[in-house]
């Protein structure tokens, strides 16, 4: 149990797993994928960059939205992966990213059309992340589930194994 909810490993593996390999395949660097309870997490990717709101809110520029959309997207992309594997039901792991997103969008647009049309395209890129790279995401999860902690060097090798 985590929490007061029963915890599926498979899916958290899944979840982490994505994470993962969406933020190498958009450039990130990660630390580590760890599934193990903490005081704060179940399970997590480390990012050897952490996450900076734009210079100046409501007023980004064009890399600080691809930035960010880069966050977003990494985000989303655990929930899409639980979603793919185990049913459009089950994604209980996904409410921290959900909240992440909705602060990634309000560092870069007031409320209105531009925030709601920015959410929809992070969510589209990340479906289709994890529809393009799920064989790697796929391995990872397995590599998680009976090799535990997975690094930068981890990912990279699974992205390679699978030619995604």
């Amino acid at each position: 149990m985590f929490g007061s909810a029963p915890v599926n490993p498979e899916a958290v593996a899944y979840h982490e797993a994505a994470h993962a390999v969406v933020a190498v395949k958009l450039g990130m660097v990660i630390e580590s994928c760890t599934v193990i309870r903490t005081a704060k997490h179940f399970a997590h990717v480390t990012l050897e960059t952490r996450y900076e709101p734009p210079a100046t809110p409501h007023k980004p520029t064009p890399p600080e939205v691809t930035r960010v959309t880069n966050y977003a997207r990494m985000a989303y992309a655990g929930h899409f992966a639980e979603k793919k594997k185990f049913g459009p039901s089950h994604a209980p792991g996904s409410e921290m990213d959900t909240a992440d997103v909705e602060d990634y969008a309000a560092d870069l647009y007031p409320e209105g059309d531009q925030r709601h049309t920015w959410k929809t395209g992070a969510i589209g890129a990340s479906r289709q992340d994890v529809e393009a790279w799920w064989p790697a995401i796929e391995m990872l999860a397995q590599e998680i589930l009976t090799l535990g902690d997975r690094t930068h060097a981890d990912v990279l090798a699974v992205i390679a194994r699978t030619g995604v």
